[in-house]
């Protein structure tokens, strides 16, 4: 890019920050100079801020002192990234300190803006900061840009082919952006320009990677680098330019060398074939090999399937499969069906679903064998089907009800009756009075039948329901959905979790946990008086929700940030119950809702990895297993006159998202209906497990520990 074109982009770019940046308190004095201490709050990038210069320039820069700072990752419109560093409330003579340095680096000129501004250009290899000091009515200001200079202009297309490129491997992010969505990485085509595109087509995701001005020589070499990949096709399109079609297994490389005026490309579509189709590369897809490639539903999948049948499934490995979760009349059911196993693999997938039982085998009208197996009122219905596009193993997974229907669906839809045998738990013989009215007490100290929060699977040592539990809140925002661009402030958000103003118009989090527990539960919200900023922008933590074998976007996100806390706070407070866990972490984001995407809405999430190695990262000797996850938004939930929720009505304050949420952290399920079909509610919405309204009904509250008795009515007419 051109430096003087770059200057009066950005430099626009700062009086635009300028005139919409909130202050964080008042640091400077009228004339500029800074009105602290001498020991400034911030004197170091963050670990997530660390990693991003690392990851653009292969090294950090020189950090200046300060009391207040902003760091964003920007990319401009030719797609470049490049980082713009500005302070507030830093004096002259700090300033010039700041420079001192930069004695490593290269001052190439420096300039005097139409503002009377003067610019220092400094230069270190390809890397260059371009740095400025002023002052304005509102303090005084220093801004670093930092970047990497382009080798040519993108207008001329030049080669510049050089004996040593500028790039040898693909970035940090687009490494994890290639396993994301093929599962490995391929090679690298060193050169001295290149980007990375992650698309979407009606046929899936696929990265997009292209240089400019390699030699073909260097494309020749590339294409000898391919040694584990098989070129099974050529073809010429209708440019007159040679393509050539790769693959290993079902990943696919579509590659070509394209010379234009503009200069030479090097063009490569990298994707997984989907199909056996004679259109596209892979047609002996599926690959006959020993080592599978899934080997395990992902995170996402895991929480669709234990919402709708309680628990997770076995895995049949395999080299393509999908999970849909579908709806009929009887309710939900999971349809999860693979390709090109063997039957061999499908036998030995039958021998795998220990505690389950096989009660009964049909043939289908086509021949096929379906085998219905339970385990309690979870059904799984199995078939393998030999067609001629392929082997396929199809499982329907469902809960059955109490009806009189045959059991087993056939593979169509859900439902059927318990097999003979079945224990169904109801209230008759239980002692409990019918037909007539009254009021009982009921002692639940000596109920048989009861949950017991502390083991929701795999769910253990949570968070304490009883005493004054430490739980960490988190305000997270990103470099393309800062806090100060949607107009999010942080007293809002400690009133929401801390707030004891019985007169604010609505409960806090801790207010409505004290007064629903009888004063036996006050949550000890410690919510940050800062931004915690990821070290990627939001698209990549939700591209990285949905890949199996890898850490969901919100939870690097939770790593990210507990790394950075841990250096400036001891976690360990956080384990109020002493048992090397942190009681819970919630993270409240800047992020837009959208009720069908899961990183986009509300949930409550426990039991994550946190490394490969099948553990937990450690901070200060505890680590974190449960966390909540929700945008900022929520706390103006409110609906219009259809009944549709709305988020933009700010005079709101509603909490009960992270009241219902904080539920699931103490061991309450959700009681609504989990089809979404329903019109009524089973509690009638009047439990706040069941709706975003009410109490706690008398069964959670007893399983909190809250409570050992209660009263039952029973009535024909009415009772008081």
């Amino acid at each position: 890019m051109k430096r003087l074109l770059f200057i009066l982009i950005t430099f626009s770019l700062v009086l635009t920050l300028l005139t919409s940046c909130v202050v964080i308190g008042d640091s400077t004095k009228d004339d500029g100079t800074n009105n602290t201490a001498p020991a400034y709050t911030y004197t170091a990038f963050t670990p997530g801020e660390k990693a991003t210069l690392t990851s653009l320039f292969g090294e950090e820069i020189p950090f200046i002192p300060n009391n207040e700072y902003y760091f964003e990752e920007i990319y401009d419109d030719l797609g470049a990234r490049y980082i713009c560093y500005y302070t507030y409330g830093n004096t002259d003579l700090e300033f010039e300190a700041y420079l001192l340095q930069f004695l490593d680096y290269d001052l190439v000129s420096t300039d005097v803006d139409a503002s009377g501004n003067v610019w220092y250009y400094y230069q270190k290899g390809n890397l260059c900061i371009d740095i400025s000091y002023y002052k304005t009515d509102y303090a005084s200001t220093v801004d670093v840009f930092a970047y990497l200079a382009d080798v040519k202009t993108p207008e001329s297309g030049e080669d510049v082919s050089k004996d040593e490129k500028l790039y040898t491997s693909f970035t940090e992010s687009e490494v994890e952006a290639l396993i994301s969505i093929v599962g490995e990485m391929i090679p690298f085509l060193p050169n001295n320009e290149y980007y990375v595109e992650s698309l979407s087509d009606d046929e899936g995701s696929y990265i997009y990677f292209y240089t400019c001005g390699n030699t073909r020589e260097e494309f020749d070499a590339y294409l000898d680098s391919l040694y584990d990949y098989v070129l099974f096709d050529t073809e010429i399109d209708e440019y007159g330019d040679t393509w050539y079609y790769y693959d290993k297994g079902n990943i696919c490389l579509d590659i070509a060398y394209l010379e234009t005026e503009d200069g030479n490309y090097v063009d490569v579509y990298v994707y997984l074939a989907f199909d056996g189709s004679d259109d596209e590369p892979g047609e002996n897809y599926p690959p006959s090999v020993t080592e599978k490639i899934y080997n395990e539903f992902t995170s996402t999948e895991k929480k669709t399937i234990i919402a709708i049948v309680g628990e997770t499934i076995p895995f049949l490995p395999n080299n393509e499969y999908y999970v849909e979760s579908l709806s009929d009349d009887d309710g939900r059911y999971i349809h999860f069906y693979t390709y090109g196993n063997t039957r061999e693999e499908f036998e030995a997938y039958l021998d795998s679903l220990y505690g389950y039982v096989l009660f009964d085998t049909e043939i289908d009208e086509y021949g096929d064998t379906w085998y219905y197996y339970d385990k309690g009122n979870i059904c799984l219905d199995i078939a393998y089907l030999e067609t001629e596009e392929g082997n396929y193993v199809d499982v329907y997974v469902y809960r059955i009800s109490g009806d009189d229907s045959d059991g087993g669906s056939n593979g169509e839809n859900g439902g059927g009756a318990y097999p003979d045998g079945y224990d169904v738990i109801t209230n008759d013989g239980a002692g409990l009075p019918t037909d007539s009215d009254g009021v009982y007490d009921v002692d639940f100290t000596i109920a048989t039948n009861v949950k017991d929060v502390t083991d929701q699977g795999y769910y253990l040592d949570g968070c304490p329901t009883i005493g004054s539990p430490s739980v960490l809140v988190i305000p997270v925002d990103f470099y393309d959905k800062t806090a100060a661009s949607k107009g999010y402030d942080l007293a809002t958000l400690h009133a929401a979790f801390e707030s004891d103003d019985p007169t604010d118009g609505f409960y806090s989090v801790y207010e409505y946990y004290n007064i629903s527990s009888y004063g036996q539960l006050n949550v000890d919200f410690t919510v940050l008086d800062e931004w915690f900023r990821p070290s990627r922008n939001s698209t990549y933590y939700a591209r990285s929700t949905d890949y199996s074998g890898y850490l969901n976007g919100d939870q690097i996100i939770i790593n990210e940030a507990l790394a950075y806390l841990s250096t400036i706070m001891d976690l360990s407070k956080f384990d109020s119950d002493g048992n090397g866990v942190i009681d819970a972490v919630i993270i409240v984001h800047t992020l837009d809702i959208n009720e069908n995407s899961d990183f986009y809405w509300a949930y409550r999430y426990w039991n994550y990895y946190t490394d490969f190695g099948g553990r937990y990262y450690e901070y200060d000797g505890v680590y974190a297993n449960d966390y909540l996850w929700a945008s900022f938004d929520f706390l103006f939930e409110s609906y219009d006159e259809g009944g549709n929720p709305t988020y933009t009505d700010r005079s709101v304050m509603n909490t009960f998202t992270f009241i219902h949420e904080f539920g699931h952290i103490l061991g309450a399920d959700d009681y609504y209906d989990l089809s979404y079909e329903n019109d009524n509610s089973p509690l009638m919405g009047l439990d706040v497990m069941d709706s975003m309204l009410g109490d706690h009904n008398a069964y959670t509250k007893f399983n909190y520990g809250w409570i050992t008795s209660s009263r039952l009515v029973v009535c024909e007419d009415s009772v008081t």
